[in-house]
């Protein structure tokens, strides 16, 4: 099951910046600090995106691999958490396209549903789905980002949507607000709710 966020210490804004500047000049004490101090807001990430283990270490190593590439390019050191936390959720979100968020099953189970006739109801029901993930998609990847941690089983605490998405916890209703009122205009464009 989920675990509970972990938060990064607060650490001084300079202290931050003067850790990026010694690990991109190649100080390897200084990485390992960097990774150390960030590697559990790229666990918890992963986490809120329901990645298993294997998809959360992949994200971890290209949220690495990307910092290595572009350490010397970071305008605000001080900020590297941002920055760290931006490239898992974009990596998250490429991995869930990617992946198509497919679900191993029992080939069992897919045997007997394959030879269960469907019924009327259960293909109307694949067409709203189908139809209701085409309308997520039309969404901007923070808000599909956001909708997607507000519908967690077991939901998350605003405190841990606001640490993994970045976004001060006052900022979660109105965006949450816009990001369900884009979805039901789309929805309504394309025939799930009525106009």
């Amino acid at each position: 099951m989920y675990a509970s966020f972990i938060p990064v210490p607060t650490v001084p804004a300079e202290e931050t910046a003067d850790l990026v500047r010694a690990a991109g000049g190649g100080d390897a004490d200084a990485w390992a600090a960097v990774v150390a101090r960030y590697e559990p807001r790229i666990v918890g990430i992963a986490r809120a995106y329901r990645l298993n283990e294997a998809d959360a270490a992949d994200v971890a190593q290209t949220v690495w691999l990307q910092l290595l590439r572009h350490i010397d390019r970071i305008r605000d050191p001080q900020r590297i958490g941002g920055w760290v936390a931006a490239t898992a959720r974009n990596e998250c979100l490429r991995l869930c396209r990617l992946r198509g968020r497919v679900a191993l099953v029992d080939a069992a189970d897919v045997l007997d549903a394959i030879a269960a006739e469907a019924e009327p109801v259960a293909v109307e029901n694949e067409e709203r789905d189908a139809g209701l993930r085409a309308a997520l998609d039309t969404l901007p990847p923070r808000q599909r980002a956001l909708v997607d941690l507000l519908t967690m089983d077991p939901p998350l605490s605003y405190g841990e949507i606001s640490g993994v998405l970045d976004i001060p916890v006052g900022s979660i209703g109105p965006t949450r607000q816009r990001s369900l009122r884009a979805l039901r205009e789309t929805c309504q464009a394309l025939e799930l709710l009525p106009a």
